[in-house]
This record gives C-alpha cells, structure tokens and sequence, in this order.
C-alpha cells in the first residue's frame, strides 16, 4: 500500500495525457479570461472531475488574515455544485493540513485510516481515494485544489499529483487575476458613483449662490439696504459651505491614500468647537434652532466662553470634526441643538445631539460607510460621517451614534487628551 504523503513520490514525469495537456491549457486560458472569480473556478472545477474520473472537485481560497477556508467552487459528478460559497476557520481538517504545510496530500485507499494516521481531524464523508495540493501565488498560499472520489481506491497516482499541482499553481494565478479584475471594477464602480455624487452635491451649493445673485442683480431701483444685505449675508454663507465641501473632498481624498498627516499641537477644544459653532450660527437662526453648549444656551453674544479644555490635537481637523457634526444637525433638528464637550479621565468626549426624526438603530453603522446616505432623498454622497470617524480615528479615539427612529440622534467621539495617554492606548492594544 503507498504512503499517504504526496512528497514521498518520485520525481515527477512530464505530463504525457492529451487530456492532461488540455487541462492545463485550458486552466492557461482562463487567466487571460474576463470570467468572474465564481464563472473562473467552475470552470477549472468541471474541467478536472471530468479528466480525473472523480466524484468531487473543490476549489478553496485561503484568506491568511482572517485564518479562513472559503470553498468557491465545487463539482460532483452527478452535476451538482456548489449553491453558495461555504467559509470555515483553519483547522486540524485535511484542507487545512495543506494550508499548514504547503505541499500536495495524497490518500490512496480509505481517508478515515490514513487521516488518523497523519494526526488529521477527518470531516464529512469518507472518501476512497484524495488528493489535494496547494495553490501557490508569489511564494504565497492562497488557496487548495482538491478531488476525491467515493468508489474507487487508488485512483490517483503521480500523474495526478503532477496535473493537480500545475493546475493548482496555474488557478492560483487565476484566482489572483480574477479578483485583482473584480477589484477593477469595483474601483471603477465606485469612480462612476463618486463622481455623479460629487456633481450632485456641488450643484445642490452652487444652485443657491446662483439664485441669490440673480435676486441681486434683479432688485428694483428702491430696494434697501437691508433687502441687499440679506441676499448678500446669505450668498457669503452658500459660498462658505461650498468652500467647506471642496475642503472635505480634498481631506477625503488624503485619507483615502494614506497622506493626511496630523499637525497635532496642545490646544484649547472648546476653541475648535466654538469656531465651528459660530460657522453654523446664521444657518441655525434662520431655522430658529435652539442651542447649548455644555447646557449653557449659546447665541451670536455668548458663544464664547471663558473655560477652556486644553489637549493634543490637529485644530484644523477637530474643528472639521466639529463643524461636520453640527452641520449635519442643524440639517435634521427639530427645534433643537446640545453639544458638549469635557475631559473624564485621561479622554476627550464629545458629543453632537439633535431632536431631528433620528436614524433606525438597525442603519447605525451603515452612517459611516462611504456613499451612505440616512435620507435617500439627499443622492449625495455622504463623505462627512466617513472623514469625521477616520479623523478621530487618527487622533487614537473612536466614535458611535446613539440614535432610533423618531427619537433625535447622538454622535459621541473621545481621544486620548494627551500624547502620552495616546502611547497607553497603544501600549495596552485598544
């Protein structure tokens, strides 16, 4: 009886079989394919049952970060296949072996025997024959090709170690192919999107600018001052928040690429925070917005406070931080607006409260996702919520919303308040 181990064979031959030869080719061709990852693995699945005589061919891709086996294709051969991808955790298990030890296993006569024999926790149906090598990308395992057949013993032999090898080697490459292509268009998806949104967004500032000006230029002979300087007070402020949102893009932009980097300084938070207010002031009055901060009522007068809240931060970004938050709820507020902001511990907490229609608690998390917009009547595309927690983030803190539907939402954002607090944090691993 032969050894269950696949590198106690001999050296391998050269590939003899017309159909060896095809396979081979046809895994060749298929990297050059536009076929999606699914369509792909199919392919290569069907292709080999057919060549190999057996019952059951599996394709699984091996993701090193998360430690898991996805099963992308199957083939049995009274036709079935596999419904829906299946994921499990690295294992004791066969497939996993060979995750473990990079090399083929060959199992010639009965897999519950010769898996106990190699110490391997057997799973599922007993097979007579297997085989399964590893799919080898830049030095890098990616994934195990399998097959395995029910009925016969024997059935595979150094010609199968070597076609399954070269194929495995070759999908490997193919699978790399076809998810760098699915990354492709996913990156031009989102392109198209983003740019369509951004349009979107720009004309939604840009049109109340345009309307303001055409007023102006349309105003009788004797109109007053104060008809003037209203338009005017309210052009200023149309051209400061499209200001501000080429600002975020830039912002977005850096972060999406790695090179935002933080001008962190010691620095008076409620400075930040009272700049950012005195941003949204003309807005919340013509909404008749109630405001406080820190529960004291806030107006064009007392805006400013005498307290201050000293910490490490980048002033330019935590006031963006900020401004975004309040913006957002000055948009969705009822009546009224809370913001507070206060040192507990060796933290900085913030929070932005509104008693606007408030978002589904099942949709919370969704809010900073990229695109994602709370009301789908705004097409937008909702940069703000995504900036704001990466910003935070950058600072070492973290931020979640508070909110359900109906009853008004709560943003709450920390950071350490200084850089020796934010080494602990990264000491302890949070």
């Amino acid at each position: 009886m032969r050894n269950g181990m696949a590198d106690n064979l001999k050296d391998k031959p050269t590939l003899t079989h017309a159909s060896d030869l095809e396979t081979v080719s046809a895994v060749v061709r298929l990297i050059t394919s536009k076929l999606t990852l699914k369509d792909m693995t199919m392919e290569i699945v069907a292709r080999l049952g057919t060549v190999l005589e057996t019952d059951e061919v599996n394709v699984i891709f091996y993701d090193g970060v998360n430690k898991e086996l996805s099963f992308l294709a199957r083939y049995f051969a009274d036709g079935s296949g596999l419904e829906k991808p299946e994921v499990y955790p690295l294992s004791d298990g066969i497939n996993s072996w060979i995750i473990r030890n990079r090399r083929p296993l060959l199992m010639t006569y009965n897999t519950l025997e010769e898996c106990k024999k190699l110490g391997i926790r057997h799973g599922g149906k007993p097979a007579k024959s297997w085989l399964g090598a590893p799919m080898m990308y830049q030095d890098n395992i990616t994934g195990v090709v399998s097959v395995q057949s029910y009925t016969k013993t024997g059935l595979y032999d150094e010609r199968s170690v070597e076609l399954l090898n070269i194929v495995a080697g070759q999908c490997a490459v193919a699978v790399e192919n076809a998810r760098l292509f699915e990354e492709v268009v996913s990156r031009e998806a989102e392109k198209e999107r983003l740019y369509f949104s951004l349009t979107h967004d720009l004309l939604s500032l840009v049109n109340p600018v345009s309307g303001f000006a055409k007023l102006i230029q349309n105003m009788p002979p004797d109109a007053t001052p104060e008809s003037f300087s209203g338009l005017l007070d309210n052009v200023v402020a149309s051209s400061e928040k499209i200001t501000r949102f080429v600002e975020d893009i830039l912002v977005y932009s850096k972060i999406k690429s790695g090179k935002l980097v933080l001008n962190i300084e010691r620095s008076d938070v409620l400075h930040c925070l009272e700049s950012a207010l005195i941003s949204c002031l003309p807005e919340m009055a013509m909404r008749r917005l109630g405001v406080t901060l820190n529960g004291a009522k806030v107006t064009v007068d007392t805006v400013k406070t005498s307290d201050n809240l000293m910490a490490d931060l980048d002033v330019a970004q935590v006031e963006r931080v900020f401004l975004n938050l309040i913006s957002n709820a000055v948009k969705y507020a009822n009546s009224k607006i809370d913001v507070e902001a206060f040192a507990e511990d060796e933290k900085i907490i913030c929070r932005v409260s509104d008693d606007g229609p408030g978002v589904d608690e099942s949709l919370i998390e969704s809010l900073f996702d990229e695109y994602y917009q709370a009301n789908k009547k705004n097409k937008g595309v909702g940069l703000g919520l995504p900036t704001v927690k990466r910003i935070v983030e950058l600072h070492h803190g973290s931020i979640h919303a508070i909110s359900d539907e109906g009853k008004g939402f709560m943003i709450e954002f920390s950071w350490p308040r200084t850089l020796a607090d934010r080494q602990g944090v990264e000491t302890d691993g949070t």
